[in-house]
């Protein structure tokens, strides 16, 4: 029988074989109940996020907790990678690593702008140096996350995104 992906023991297992240096000895509990509606939604109904990191491990990570969240959850470890998959799927939010191999992530983030369908960004970065910060909102990002990721935080942050409107057209500042 697989396991529960909410459960407290489940989700301290995963962040300590994921994020190491994270205190794992404290509960952690999900945003999104096991008992949350969506979770039991047809799959065409779930709202579809993308998650762009080339670390392996986060994007387990992240796709776990989305899955588990009653998301849809897709990923891609590249920047072309993401391209593609935005280009041939709808996607409802981008979450976006800010340093990736072949392209950096604002780079992604002002193309997926310029795109006939822009949607949400969060951006995910491991500095949270100010003109990173800047760069990403002026760019067009809903928002910024820095890792390590603490995943309560981050369906938070989603959650949030989603249900703001005017955030599916946030136009680029420059």
């Amino acid at each position: 029988m697989p396991q529960d992906p909410t459960d407290p023991e489940r989700v301290k297992e995963l962040i300590r074989k994921y994020y190491p240096q994270e205190k794992a000895s404290e509960p952690v509990v999900l945003s999104r109940a096991p008992r949350d509606p969506r979770t039991f939604m047809k799959e065409e109904e779930k709202r579809t996020i993308l998650i762009v990191d080339d670390f392996p491990q986060a994007r387990s990570l992240y796709h776990d907790s989305l899955e588990a969240g009653g998301y849809r959850p897709l990923t891609a470890a590249s920047g072309e990678e993401a391209l593609t998959v935005l280009s041939a799927t709808r996607v409802d939010l981008v979450l976006l690593d800010y340093d990736l191999p072949d392209m950096d992530g604002i780079a992604i983030l002002r193309r997926i702008r310029k795109s006939q369908n822009p949607v949400p960004v969060l951006m995910i970065t491991g500095s949270d140096r100010r003109e990173i910060v800047e760069e990403a909102v002026r760019a067009g990002a809903s928002g910024y996350l820095v890792k390590p990721v603490k995943l309560d935080e981050l369906m938070s942050r989603i959650s949030r995104t989603l249900a703001e409107p005017a955030q599916r057209e946030k136009p680029p500042l420059a």
